[in-house]
């Protein structure tokens, strides 16, 4: 839930040894109460902290684990958010964070390093894919228009797999890291990282949420960073170039774009993702449903139903509600009946119906 979800602990930042001691504490007291529990890790030379999370599996109710941790921590203060408790201890804040069983190891690798979850994330979002704390998902759109969603599939939450298709090693992950920068080399040698994806669109609600990660905030200047030094190597090269003139170079410096891994083949790569996972029946599924419902509305709709009942507004919607339910009573699937007719077969069964609804 983030260091500020209690109002009335100190906004001062734990040093790192103040830290370390109320995090030892912390474990003394809750390791009986909650056996499976993961401090997720953060880097060797991180200096001050803002709260403390504590990922866990438990079969306690949330209302009979919060009692329990009210009086083990003799907090002054507590909110509960979804499956989140946050609560005070010494005038820092606690955040507990329930997790399913076969969800663990994911959401371990989501909060470790604080900003790898949502550096991933972005750069997942960026090819159509979506990362959450249940799994790897494909975000399915109507012709690639990210506002046209159709449907999510979901690909994996075997966290080696996750890896192995980003190219990643996941023993170093599993290692650590001694630094940020170590992380974001590391990150950007996965497979489908490209700069465009984080500095490009950063519209305001992804503003503020890097600037509530400083890790977040960190790599997106060492990239800036390392992009300058791309630009430079290939401005160089086209310098020693006889065939440009310094009017074509210095263009060059000024709009150099970085191209997507796919950015001109979407299909591609949804193709690629789909045969890595094994998941072409569940999207062919999906698919299928979009074409028959673009065809179901083109065979019949309110304009359709209006042209041959001259109903309009309410009276056309209770109309087409009645034919709806007259189908299912004759234990016809609406959608199949449409599907399975031509147009002028439907037309006639709706006049028919219309007949008899007049007369009611």
């Amino acid at each position: 839930m983030g260091g500020r979800a209690l109002k009335n602990i100190s906004p001062e930042r734990l040093p790192r040894d103040k830290y370390l001691e109320l995090e030892k504490d912390i474990i003394n007291k809750i390791k009986e109460l909650l056996p499976t529990y993961y401090v997720p890790r953060y880097f060797p030379n991180k200096e001050t902290f803002g709260d403390l999370d504590i990922l866990y599996h438990s079969n306690i109710t949330k209302q009979d684990l919060l009692q329990e941790i009210i009086k083990l921590l003799d907090s002054k203060e507590y909110i509960t958010e979804g499956q989140t408790i946050s609560c005070e201890y010494n005038n820092f804040q606690i955040d507990f964070i329930k997790v399913e069983e076969e969800y663990y190891e994911f959401n371990k690798c989501f909060l470790d390093f604080s900003g790898f979850g949502q550096i991933l994330s972005r750069m997942f979002k960026g090819h159509e894919l979506k990362y959450r704390h249940n799994g790897l998902y494909l975000k399915v759109y109507e012709n690639h228009n990210p506002t046209k969603c159709l449907d999510e599939i979901y690909l994996t939450d075997d966290v080696n797999k996750m890896f192995n298709f980003l190219g990643l090693d996941f023993n170093k992950f599993q290692e650590g890291f001694e630094r940020e920068e170590e992380l974001y080399y590391y990150l950007v040698n996965c497979n489908y990282f490209a700069y465009g994806i984080y500095l490009e669109n950063q519209n305001h609600i992804i503003k503020k949420r890097i600037e509530k990660r400083p890790i977040y905030e960190g790599f997106i200047n060492f990239i800036t960073n390392k992009q300058k030094e791309e630009n430079l190597k290939e401005t160089n090269k086209l310098k020693e170039s006889k065939e440009l003139d310094i009017e074509i170079v210095e263009n060059y410096e000024e709009n150099i774009n970085f191209v997507d891994f796919f950015k001109n083949d979407k299909d591609e790569f949804v193709s690629y993702v789909l045969n890595y996972f094994d998941k072409q029946i569940e999207y062919e599924k999906i698919i299928e449903k979009e074409k028959n419902k673009v065809t179901i509305k083109s065979k019949f709709n309110g304009k359709i139903v209006e042209n041959i009942t001259n109903l309009k507004n309410k009276n056309l919607g209770k109309f087409i509600e009645l034919f709806k339910n007259e189908l299912k009573n004759e234990n016809n699937n609406f959608e199949e009946f449409i599907l399975n007719n031509e147009e002028y077969i439907i037309n006639d069964r709706i006049r028919l119906f219309f007949d008899s609804y007049k007369n009611l």
